[in-house]
């Protein structure tokens, strides 16, 4: 080709290297693609595992019945003192989350427990007094 074709076509020849250095760069950049390419295939993979596994742990386990205000006040009491099944006492958290009024009703039951707390050990500790005493022989 003479130079005429050359300037006519666009055409310029390459330094001495350089067609091997892009060669080598085209690789790079393939396998870096590839690498790429598998480690989203993978995160997708992942998710979808997580996904699946997500939707058959949500049909497996029924979400239990919410909880009226008029049941979470029979079973405050029991609630407050740690005392019932977990079951009600899930749902009766449940219920607290969105119910302000039974909170506050919660913390009324809280504090009347506080105040009726040392009084109740006063009175177990006089009936116990009062049994020591019974059990006494007669002088």
């Amino acid at each position: 080709m003479n130079s005429q074709q050359e300037a006519s076509s666009g055409w310029t020849p390459c330094e001495p290297g350089r067609l091997q250095e892009l060669s080598r760069r085209l690789q790079c950049e393939s396998s870096a693609c590839v690498v790429r390419r598998a480690a989203i295939a993978l995160s997708l993979s992942a998710a979808a595992v997580l996904l699946v596994g997500l939707a058959f742990n949500f049909r497996t386990e029924a979400a239990p019945a919410a909880i009226a205000c008029q049941e979470v006040g029979q079973h405050l009491v029991a609630y407050a003192r740690g005392d019932c099944a977990p079951e009600l006492h899930d749902r009766i958290e449940r219920h607290l989350q969105r119910c302000p009024r039974c909170v506050k009703h919660l913390e009324e039951v809280r504090q009347a427990n506080a105040l009726a707390a040392p009084a109740g050990r006063l009175a177990l500790l006089g009936a116990a007094w009062s049994d020591a005493g019974r059990s006494r022989p007669a002088r």
